[in-house]
């Protein structure tokens, strides 16, 4: 459940640390409810934690609401909040942030409440919250407050039943509710950490015990520069992992749409046919539009003029295409062809 009004609004809080670890985590900033949007995940049966928690480190990254978007993600044994909000949101950094990194707790994640149903008045609008085993695992904004059918939409579940009161509950007056700095259920999941990282990672926790113990201070020292190294090694792998992710997700969504505008017909398989001649004259197609009365193809040419010719000579000997017409493009190096589209 997500909240669809962003706004802005952040406040500092009033104590600052940056721990690694589950309720040690400490937010130097709370920002209001109005700025963030919320997405609870169910752990799926028979996924691993370490799968789990990838996939969810993966969403948190790659799914930006705001164009510069901070998020957290917050987990227990039976799923995982995940929260982005919008950076600009929190105005410059302090002193303090200026030198530390900025540790950021979305408003309705430091208000501690018992577990249950809540409709709360904010001071820049009104939230939806549901709360199981201390830990936020619903949660919608809007500007006013939410009626019947805004209710019945946030308790409906997967299957359309209704999984929480179908009347919202009397609205709790939230704004003098005290804002923790810390969270309430679950624990902050900064990375993954899968079954032999954490059987080394205790190996090398026996490790520098005996060390410190036979060798003292010095070996302790080494070990800890050993263990850095291995650490910022992996962080490079995991970041060229989602590059690649990224990368093969654009080049997907261009083949999805290529296909489409190819379609199924006829027409689409002689064009898809002309594509293929494009690519043996080293013609880089780089975009293209389809409908059923025009059709728009940019090219990169390199100055191979006689190819793009002998392409616009091919589209035009098709009978679904006419009045093939070329001319340039909107940057240097490209051309696009024009023609209509004969509806057989």
């Amino acid at each position: 459940m997500s909240n669809r009004f962003p706004a802005r609004g952040g406040r500092d809080a009033s104590t600052a640390g940056a721990q690694r670890t589950a309720k040690s985590f400490t937010a130097s900033s709370v920002i209001a409810r109005s700025a963030c949007r919320f997405e609870y995940v169910e752990r799926p049966p028979g996924l691993s934690r370490y799968q789990f928690e990838t996939a969810c480190l993966l969403q948190a990254r790659l799914k930006p609401p705001f164009v510069e978007t901070g998020h957290l993600v917050i987990q227990d044994r039976h799923g995982a909040a995940i929260w982005w909000w919008d950076q600009a949101a929190l105005g410059a950094p302090s002193a303090v942030g200026r030198t530390q990194p900025r540790r950021v707790l979305p408003e309705s994640v430091g208000q501690h409440l018992p577990d249950g149903w809540y409709h709360l008045r904010l001071e820049d609008g009104f939230e939806a919250r549901h709360i199981e085993r201390g830990m936020v695992i619903g949660s919608a904004w809007r500007r006013q407050s939410f009626g019947q059918s805004d209710w019945q939409a946030f308790v409906r579940g997967e299957g359309g039943a209704l999984v929480g009161p179908c009347v919202p509950p009397s609205i709790m007056d939230a704004t003098s509710l005290p804002v923790m700095a810390r969270i309430g259920g679950g624990r902050v999941l900064l990375r993954a950490v899968s079954w032999k990282e954490r059987a080394a990672l205790a190996a090398a926790l026996l490790a520098v015990v005996l060390g410190g113990w036979w060798h003292g201070a010095a070996h302790r020292q080494l070990e800890a520069a050993s263990s850095a190294r291995a650490e910022a090694d992996r962080l490079d792998k995991l970041i060229a992992s989602y590059d690649l992710f990224v990368a093969a997700r654009k080049e997907r969504a261009r083949l999805l749409a290529a296909q489409t505008a190819a379609g199924s017909g006829t027409a689409g398989i002689r064009f898809a046919a002309v594509l293929r001649m494009a690519a043996a004259r080293q013609l880089q197609v780089i975009e293209l539009k389809l409908d059923n009365s025009e059709l728009a193809v940019t090219l990169r040419t390199d100055a191979s003029v006689n190819g793009l010719r002998a392409l616009a000579g091919e589209l035009e000997a098709l009978p679904h295409f006419s009045q093939v017409t070329a001319r340039n493009g909107a940057r240097a190096g490209e051309m696009q062809l024009d023609a209509k589209v004969v509806s057989s």
